[in-house]
């Protein structure tokens, strides 16, 4: 396996959710990996990686979701927004992120005012 490293790649998403990818990929090591706009019945969702998960390393993911981002996200937007953790069988550690549609630009301000607390964080952890 060669050495990886990170880049952020301009990628095609549904209109409605540009505020929001563009929000999640200032975090570094975050990974979208795909990502719905929804519908009027459906939610809007974005699913992601984040930290190294080529080594099945879920305890970054962990922390990053139940130390610093649930709770920062909670706090602006109470529950316009949910996350979840999920375990593939592979070990990878899954991020989803649900969105209330009429809530999406509300989420998208949200993230960019938690992306700059993010450095406290990590000087924290």
């Amino acid at each position: 396996m060669h050495k990886q490293c990170w880049a952020k790649c301009n990628i095609q998403v549904d209109e409605s959710l540009i505020s929001i990818i563009e929000a999640l990929v200032k975090f570094p090591t975050l990974q979208t990996i795909e990502s719905c706009q929804g519908d009027r019945i459906q939610a809007a969702w974005v699913n992601f990686y984040y930290g190294d998960n080529w080594n099945n390393d879920w305890r970054t993911t962990a922390e990053f979701l139940f130390d610093f981002l649930a709770p920062a996200l909670f706090e602006e937007v109470g529950d316009s927004a949910h996350l979840s953790m999920r375990l593939h069988p592979s070990g990878t550690a899954i991020v989803d992120l649900t969105i209330r549609r009429e809530c999406i630009e509300k989420v998208g301000h949200a993230l960019n005012i938690i992306f700059l607390k993010f450095n406290s964080f990590r000087l924290h952890s």
